[in-house]
């Protein structure tokens, strides 16, 4: 019966050691509902203006092409909702922050009621 009793100095321990990989972390994702935008209201000066956006890609590459090619057969598609998306990235500035809405009024009610900005 002593067999099965563990022994203190049979510890085993696995020690691994990685480096941190850094990687582009998603802030925010935001889907718009129809005739909303992003606005960019900057705290230092005060004002609120339409987000920019980066420009789209222009070239893509041949094992880019083959991905997507092979994504779309693999892809389900929801016959109710079959639009196409489109993901494009917010230039972000400092001192600003991005709200969608539909227009600047909304802008600053939400800003009044999130933020506590009045303007």
């Amino acid at each position: 019966m002593n067999e099965l009793k563990p022994k203190d100095n049979d510890k085993i321990e696995i020690v691994k050691q990685q480096q941190k990989k850094q990687t582009l972390v998603l802030q925010k994702k935001v889907v718009l509902q129809n005739g909303h935008s992003i606005f960019e209201f900057n705290i230092n000066t005060r004002q609120i203006v339409l987000a920019d956006y980066e420009p789209p890609r222009e070239t893509i590459h041949y094992q880019e092409a083959l991905d997507m090619y092979h994504k779309k057969i693999t892809s389900k598609i929801d016959i109710f909702n079959a639009q196409t998306k489109t993901v494009s990235k917010v230039i972000q500035k400092e001192n600003c922050i991005y709200i969608p809405a539909l227009n600047k009024k909304n802008v600053i009610k939400i800003l009044e009621r999130d933020y506590k900005i009045t303007l």
